[in-house]
């Protein structure tokens, strides 16, 4: 995998402009996950990405406007290009911890979630330290990411906002992603024990959060596109039988979903991306949810690219 570090430099300049725009707005906290907004790109010359507001209003009379300062919060960025499509992220955060049950919820110092963007174009929000980019086109990309309260709001520490960004370059098809890797079309044989669990409920700003258990299964995204540990892995969802892309952690927000009931099917899946399989059923797990703020359209939550996963789709 390619790993590119971003100028110093830059970086500074991108965290003090950040600085100057927060240091002004009062906008409404209620923000797009899963779809595109048009956010600035942050550059040298343009600030970085702002909490800007594109989702449908909901009940936020207790939510904080602006930046919430909180001492002794800060984040770093490691992004990865990953062999079969896009880009491995992994948020580093310092005082701070990810919260999705609490998002759109009250304030509490040092707890929250993450925003992330590429090129300036929020992407949506991310509910734990690890999150797949995929469908990345070729070329070179900024990967940004803030801290923000469970109110939406950015934070700050020390007057400057909580941001850390990258640039990679996504190689052309051939040059790096390996397509032809030694993925099982058969499904994987799930240890004693292995078993999932998902309940999915309403966001009050748009689409759905989703809630994912497990037993007798380990989340490696580190280990991802690996050779085949058993236990270990990663998670697909799937909605209305349509794969929306990969899941590293316990909670995912999915945006961009129309109004109306949808059904989101969960997999177990190996490192080689291989479902796990008890007596030659998969492991997974299915709920209904009814979305009341819903967005145009079910699009993939991260412009997953995960065909080329050799997804096992199964609907």
């Amino acid at each position: 995998m390619l790993k590119l570090i971003t100028s110093r430099a830059t970086f500074m300049v991108v965290i003090l402009a950040a600085f100057a725009i927060a240091a002004i707005a009062c906008g409404s906290d209620s923000e797009p996950a899963a779809e595109p907004t048009a956010t600035p790109q942050p550059t040298a010359t343009t600030p970085p990405p702002t909490a800007t507001p594109t989702e449908a209003p909901h009940d936020h009379s207790s939510h904080e406007h602006g930046p919430v300062e909180s001492e002794g919060i800060s984040v770093d960025l490691e992004v990865t290009v990953d062999e079969m499509s896009g880009a491995n992220v992994r948020i580093i955060p310092t005082g701070f911890e990810f919260a999705p049950e609490s998002v759109n919820m009250d304030h509490v110092d040092g707890e929250g979630h993450a925003h992330i963007y590429v090129d300036g174009v929020k992407i949506g929000r991310v509910y734990s330290p690890w999150y797949h980019l995929g469908g990345l086109e070729p070329g070179e990309h900024e990967i940004v990411v803030t801290l923000n309260a469970n109110t939406h709001a950015d934070y700050t520490s020390g007057g400057a906002p909580v941001i850390a960004s990258q640039t990679i370059t996504i190689p052309e098809p051939g040059e790096g992603h390996m397509h032809g890797h030694s993925h099982m079309d058969g499904g994987t044989e799930a240890p004693l024990g292995m078993s999932v669990d998902v309940r999915a409920e309403a966001d009050a700003a748009s689409g759905a959060n989703v809630f994912i258990t497990y037993s007798g299964f380990t989340v490696t995204p580190e280990n991802v596109n690996g050779d085949h540990v058993p236990g270990e892995g990663h998670m697909h969802v799937y909605v209305g039988g349509e794969k929306i892309g990969r899941v590293y952690g316990d909670a995912i927000h999915l945006g961009k979903l129309p109004e109306g009931e949808h059904e989101i099917r969960v997999t177990l899946n190996a490192n080689d991306h291989s479902d796990y399989m008890i007596d030659g059923k998969v492991v997974e797990a299915t709920t209904t949810v009814h979305v009341t703020k819903g967005g145009d359209s079910a699009d993939k939550q991260e412009g997953s690219g995960d065909a080329m996963d050799h997804g096992h789709s199964h609907g």
